[in-house]
């Protein structure tokens, strides 16, 4: 731990500038969504649930910053829209009013800084966002920042159906001329620190205590693999839309438990939060309708006596029994369950402990969020037609496997809640289950939490970067480079045209604006067919990179009469195809 630390502190005095500046517009969000809540809930709230709430909502106020930011940038220019961007950031700072910090609140900013420092641990051993899924943000950001220089108005012509996150990744990127690489590195890992937050806010709500409200942070965090894997993934939508999607949930909460609350004010609030969450990720729209059946069903369940509440759970539990049973069985879904039993085992065990406790304080609250992990998975197996976008399932295998760390964690505070309950009277007895358990889960950060990249999704290395620059400065602007490609699996219905990008050859064409044409990674370079077929295409040059679902470059250095190596590093190489 200490190591990961070290390494969190390096990458922090490395990239402190680009830190500092990107915290400057989270701060503020959390300043000015404060002021908001203040309007909304008056002072229904503790000092403490106020800076959590507040903070869980740091991105809409920023998000409508970067609204008003374009609209400037277009109509009035960079010059002038920079200004009045600075002064928006700057000014609140100056209506501060100074007071005493509870010790709950320095408590939860001392999380904060711990996390971030664990969290920056990632830069140390990354160069590039990891995975395909990267590339296609990278080019997505550009593309807006494209439209800020070229000052045009068309923002939507762009074909990919949630713009948000790269919308304001580059209303960020543009105004403080942060490097696009950089900020998609450590943005990321800065809201991975912030996200457990809005837990505290919730389980201080459910449960009055502080103590749970820090212990359901603390395995939001680190008990699960996820979010955080989903930097791996290069889901950098997914993981800004669940700031949204747990905000969004805790003000449903409110809604429901404070009837005295106005709520025509807390009604827009939730709408807006709503619409911002699904321009980052529309699939946010599936998981609040499917949040919302789930409170729906529960309430039903509600009203009937205890034993056919008792017999539900019976019923839901042998639902999610088949769910598993099928996901297991199918190579495309089955990652969602080795994720977390391979990874997260502990922290599973953990919570399994808790759901009888969980089930015996809060029944209604735990039967909605069990409820709701069967719907993720129920819509895993039921495809539907996308017009261009083909065959898929209103939510896939990677959203769902993010969704779950939501349910499982607040069942594990809940239930922590009520072990603490139930130990009420014996105040030595509590503090040592209480200690054993916060044990438990340090135990498991420690031996079974990754605070680095996984080698996995790291396609691009030093090699490769030297390659794609040689690319940018030697080829023609008109080649046509084949790069390696391997099948996408994320629902059960990919038709075997779902091919993306294997390795570092992904980021040929965002860097060099170069032509690539994807191919499957097994593909026999040593038959002439082969090589008649990429002459017939007019294809120039071949980039093999490090991955194992690179080229196979030993079959292009056997033919060298009709693959010439014009690139040569030990990670890295390009072949020019002789067509004569």
């Amino acid at each position: 731990m200490i190591n990961i630390l070290s390494d969190g502190f390096s990458s922090f005095q490395n990239h402190f500038w680009i830190i500092l500046f990107i915290f400057l517009p989270i701060i503020w969000g959390q300043i000015v969504m404060q002021k908001i809540l203040s309007k909304v809930f008056v002072n229904n709230f503790s000092d403490d649930e106020n800076f959590a709430l507040s903070l869980s909502g740091w991105v809409f106020p920023v998000f409508a910053w970067a609204g008003i930011y374009f609209l400037i940038n277009i109509l009035l220019g960079e010059i002038i829209a920079s200004i009045i961007s600075i002064l928006i950031f700057v000014i609140p700072f100056f209506f501060i009013k100074i007071k005493r910090i509870s010790l709950v609140v320095l408590c939860l900013l001392l999380f904060l800084l711990i996390s971030l420092f664990l969290r920056l641990a990632f830069l140390e051993q990354t160069i590039f966002p990891a995975y395909f899924d990267s590339a296609e943000h990278y080019r997505n950001i550009q593309n807006i920042i494209n439209v800020y220089e070229n000052k045009s108005s068309s923002l939507f012509q762009y074909n990919y159906y949630h713009l948000g996150y790269h919308f304001l990744s580059a209303s960020l990127i543009h105004l403080f001329q942060f490097n696009e690489i950089s900020f998609m590195l450590i943005f990321g890992q800065m809201i991975l620190t912030i996200l457990p937050i809005s837990f505290f806010f919730l389980l201080k709500q459910i449960t009055q205590s502080d103590t749970v409200a820090f212990f359901t942070c603390l395995i939001a965090a680190f008990g699960f693999h996820m979010p955080a894997h989903l930097i791996n993934w290069g889901k950098y939508p997914a993981l800004l839309s669940l700031v949204g999607i747990q905000f969004v949930f805790c003000l449903g909460y409110i809604f429901i438990k404070h009837p005295s609350i106005p709520k025509q004010k807390l009604y827009w609030l939730f709408v807006l939060s709503l619409l911002i969450t699904a321009s980052i990720h529309t699939r946010t729209l599936i998981a609040f309708a499917l949040l919302t059946t789930a409170f729906f069903i529960s309430y039903s369940i509600h009203k009937l006596s205890i034993r056919p509440q008792y017999f539900s759970f019976i019923f839901l539990f042998i639902i999610l029994g088949i769910e598993i049973y099928y996901i297991v069985q199918n190579p495309a879904l089955n990652p969602l369950i080795t994720g977390y039993t391979q990874r997260d085992l502990w922290a599973l065990i953990l919570v399994l402990f808790f759901i009888p406790f969980s089930i015996k304080s809060f029944p209604n609250l735990v039967f909605s969020l069990l409820t709701s992990i069967c719907l993720f998975a129920f819509l895993l197996f039921f495809p539907v037609s996308f017009f261009q976008y083909g065959t898929q399932t209103l939510l896939d295998r990677p959203f769902v496997q993010m969704l779950i760390y939501f349910p499982l964690s607040i069942i594990a505070g809940l239930g922590f809640s009520s072990i603490t309950r139930f130990l009420q009277e014996f105040p030595k007895t509590k503090l040592f289950i209480s200690f054993a358990l916060v044990s438990l889960l340090l135990v498991n950060v420690k031996y079974n939490y990754s605070f680095y990249p996984s080698d996995c999704c790291k396609l691009v290395n030093q090699d490769d970067l030297s390659a794609i620059t040689w690319i940018e400065h030697n080829l023609p602007m008109d080649s046509k480079i084949l790069i390696a490609s391997s099948r996408l699996y994320v629902t059960s219905f990919e038709s075997t045209q779902s091919l993306t990008g294997a390795d570092a050859g992904i980021w040929i064409t965002p860097f060099t604006s170069r032509f690539t044409l994807l191919d499957s990674a097994n593909l026999t370079f040593e038959t002439s067919q082969t090589h008649s077929e990429l002459c017939a295409q007019q294809i120039s040059y071949i980039y093999v990179g490090s991955m194992p679902q690179s080229f196979n470059n030993a079959q292009l250095q056997s033919q060298s009469n009709w693959y010439h190596l014009i690139f040569n590093l030990p990670n890295a190489q390009i072949y020019q195809i002789n067509c004569q």
